[in-house]
C-alpha cells in the first residue's frame, strides 16, 4: 500500500509529485526481530523519574541559531514554483 500511495501522490524529488519520500517505499525490513541481547540492553536502561526530566528538558525549548534560521529559510527558496 506504501508503494501504492507514493506512487500516485509522486515524489518531488523525480519531479512526479509532492512528497519527499526518498525512496519508492517498501524498503522496511519485514519480519525483523531485534536480537535477545538487544532487547536486553534495552530493559536494562534505568528509566527514572530524574531521566524522564532529563530527557523531557533536553526536547524542550530548543533555539535555533540566526545562521541556523537563515540557512532554513534559504533552502525553502523556489519550492513554491517545483509544487505549481
Amino acid at each position: 500500500m506504501e508503494k501504492e500511495l507514493i506512487s500516485f501522490y509522486g515524489r518531488r524529488d523525480k519531479k512526479e509529485g509532492t512528497l519527499v519520500n526518498m525512496t519508492d517505499g517498501g524498503d522496511g525490513c519485514p519480519g525483523y526481530r531485534h536480537s535477545s541481547n538487544f532487547i536486553e540492553m534495552i530493559r536494562s536502561i534505568e528509566r527514572t523519574e530524574s531521566w524522564k526530566n532529563k530527557i523531557s528538558a533536553s526536547l524542550i525549548g530548543k533555539q535555533h541559531s540566526t545562521a541556523r534560521k537563515i540557512k532554513n529559510s534559504n533552502s525553502q527558496i523556489g519550492l513554491k514554483t517545483l509544487l505549481t
